[in-house]
């Protein structure tokens, strides 16, 4: 699986060190934000394949991922608007998940939780499972596919985008000191 990505956003291929039962490789794009160290640039979008557990498994270890750059986002749009407990419809990241029979793709995202007053980290299956059906000729699931990620890549273009201008309104400085007290 290959996705484009901006010269601003980094692959990396790294084994997690969270998981045991982790794949060999995932696929990360990560912002680079100057000023900022590495380790703190978000993660827009990522890759796993799996063939160990289930896609429950699997969404779990996405989360992992996706934690971080979530409560950034919380964050960010703290930062901006203390009291509002909606976010723009741009901010949710993309996780795919795939394997020998197919592709699901999930969305990580901030909800306001009004019983708790809070912000929960949420995260829901955005397609179908993908899976390869022999009687399907191979194009229609090359087309399928090719349609997924390309939506998945122009979606990353757009929260890096909108990133981008939260972290020129409110200052890199400003950006950087949140960085440092996000705990997850």
């Amino acid at each position: 699986m290959f996705l484009c990505l901006p010269y601003h956003i980094y692959s990396c291929f790294a084994p997690p060190p969270h998981a045991s039962n982790w794949p060999s490789e995932i696929v990360e794009s990560r912002m680079k934000i100057g000023g900022i160290t590495d380790t703190h640039w978000p993660t827009l979008a990522a890759a796993i394949p799996w063939d160990v557990g289930t896609y429950d498994d699997a969404k779990l270890e996405l989360s992992k991922i996706f934690e971080w750059s979530v409560a950034l986002m919380i964050e960010l749009h703290k930062l901006g608007s203390p009291q509002s407990t909606s976010i723009p419809e741009w901010c949710f990241l993309l996780g795919i998940v795939y394997t020998l029979h197919g592709v699901r793709v999930y969305a990580h995202y901030p909800r306001w939780c009004r019983d708790t007053q809070q912000w929960q980290y949420t995260c829901s299956q955005l397609t179908d499972s993908h899976e390869m059906d022999l009687c399907v000729p191979f194009l229609q699931h090359t087309v399928k596919l090719s349609s997924l990620l390309f939506n998945v890549q122009r979606h990353t273009y757009e929260v890096e985008k909108h990133l981008r201008e939260l972290v020129r309104e409110r200052g890199v400085e400003l950006v950087a000191e949140t960085l440092s007290s996000i705990h997850v």
